[in-house]
């Protein structure tokens, strides 16, 4: 194997090593934070307002995002699957992050542990669509840009 792929390669690994952490949440009922959101992006959808008519303390981009994947799918699992994209972003805003002289396992060190530890305790709630995944997404690439 050439140096070249093993970048790509590696990538791929860790994306694949998340996606196993996460997908069997897919199928299941929402949890109650992930049902709070829900109901306040619906609430919205219908003319009301998150905090007046809905009230949750999280900031309002949650709602926006569960307020999105609802416009477009009925899937339940639609916020979890926008779940697992924040998270592959904020891998991906990781590894662009480490220098690129530092070596392949170095670079892949924080996305590996943040795809781990975004998941824990692993089996249990953590494919939760939560606040804070997409925060840490957000948070992640305005580091990159600054």
């Amino acid at each position: 194997m050439t140096r070249r792929w093993a970048l790509p390669l590696g990538v791929a690994a860790a994306f694949g090593w998340h996606l196993a952490l996460r997908l069997h949440g897919l199928g299941l009922p929402l949890l109650s934070d992930e049902g709070e959101y829900a109901y306040a992006a619906r609430v919205w959808a219908e003319g009301g307002l998150p905090y007046r008519d809905a009230f949750n303390q999280k900031p309002p981009m949650i709602f926006a995002i569960y307020r999105a994947c609802a416009a477009v799918s009925s899937y339940p699992g639609g916020p979890r699957l926008a779940a697992m994209l924040a998270v592959l972003l904020t891998g991906l805003a990781l590894l662009l992050l480490a220098p690129k002289r530092w070596s392949l396992p170095a670079r892949l060190a924080a996305p590996l542990a943040y795809f781990t530890l975004s998941t824990a305790p692993v089996g249990d709630f953590g494919f939760a669509a939560n606040t804070e995944v997409f925060a840490v997404a957000f948070t992640a690439w305005a580091v990159w840009a600054a």
